[in-house]
């Protein structure tokens, strides 16, 4: 199987090996060709890719010498993930009782030499998963949102959890937009996309008196259920015409045992680290350190801005002034 790594760690692996600036140098001009768009905008590069073949004809490398330049660049820094493949990262071989130890070491409570005992290392694992569970609500801390979707099949409702109609890892706790897509042409291939109302609440959904009315739709509620949740799109759409679609926040991961391994954006790491501290100090009594609140205040502030994605406004249907009719002019304005 073709081997993966990410552009940047193609790119220093090559530097060690060879002349990136021979590399630049071979590509074509034409913006077109496979090796122009690798070199100056892929995300990852795959052995098999354009840009590597490039580089094996640019330096006279033999199959074996490409096989090893990746091999190298896999052990490099780079992205936690590259098209399905799995990288290195400066903090990949983290567990969480690094991260435990480490903060138990600035909280003051474990000192240079000693072992924490196996209760408090299982209470810190404990704080640390209920500390992310609680980010996982959190928007600005999310680093990416997914697009989930499910045929209609002319039902009232559609399950999200777990193995359900909307397949996903954890039930969500809100929709952060939804659409729906009308399939067309053959193997559907000119699909068109409308955007869907949310109604935030359940005395919204309550309000509507026909909920059975199959048509186009143009809204839809989520029922935030606990372990499953379910969609209402209406007015309901008619079967294996249409795909709901809803937008999640991405799932945070959490750390099942003491030795899982740190999978977050580097930035991450410091996050996580001092609101650690700041918990630890405070299950034992500690009094608050200044110091320490100020570095997990901008640790945060950090990735709120890197996740910053803020939409355009939109003004609700019910609050846009609906066109008069001039009798006069017989025109609507």
């Amino acid at each position: 199987m073709a081997v993966t790594v990410s552009r940047q760690q193609f790119f220093e692996a090559v530097a060690q090996q060879a002349s990136l600036e021979i590399l630049f140098q071979a590509v074509s001009a034409d913006k077109a060709d496979p090796s122009w768009v690798q070199f100056n905008a892929a995300t990852c590069v795959a052995e098999t890719d354009a840009l590597a073949l490039l580089a094996q004809t640019t330096f006279g490398w033999t199959a074996a010498q490409l096989t090893a330049c990746f091999a190298l660049a896999e052990t490099l820094p780079g992205s936690t993930s590259c098209c399905g493949a799995t990288v290195p990262t400066p903090f990949s071989s983290y567990t969480a009782l690094d991260i435990i130890n480490l903060a138990y070491k600035d909280a003051g409570v474990l000192g240079v030499g000693q072992t924490l005992l196996a209760e408090d290392v299982n209470d810190a694992l404990i704080r640390l998963n209920m500390m992310i569970a609680q980010w996982r609500m959190k928007r600005w801390l999310i680093w990416h949102l997914v697009d989930k979707s499910v045929v209609s099949t002319g039902a009232q409702s559609y399950t999200v959890g777990p193995g359900c109609d909307i397949d996903v890892s954890v039930r969500p706790d809100k929709l952060e937009t939804a659409y729906f897509r009308m399939l067309a042409g053959s193997n559907n291939s000119q699909n068109v996309d409308y955007p869907l109302q949310i109604l935030f609440s359940y005395e919204d959904y309550a309000r509507i008196t026909l909920k059975s009315l199959v048509s186009f739709s143009q809204c839809i509620f989520y029922d935030s259920a606990w372990p499953v949740g379910r969609i209402y799109p209406w007015p309901l759409p008619q079967a294996n015409l249409y795909e709901v679609h809803i937008v999640l926040k991405d799932v945070l991961s959490m750390f099942d045992n003491l030795t899982s391994l740190y999978v977050f954006p580097p930035e991450y790491l410091a996050a996580i680290h001092y609101n650690l501290v700041i918990r630890t100090r405070a299950a034992y009594r500690l009094p608050p350190d200044v110091t320490y609140e100020g570095l997990a205040a901008d640790a945060l502030q950090t990735i709120r801005s890197a996740n910053a994605q803020i939409p355009s406004l939109v003004m609700p249907d019910n609050l846009v002034r609906p066109g008069v009719y001039n009798i006069y002019s017989d025109q609507t304005r």
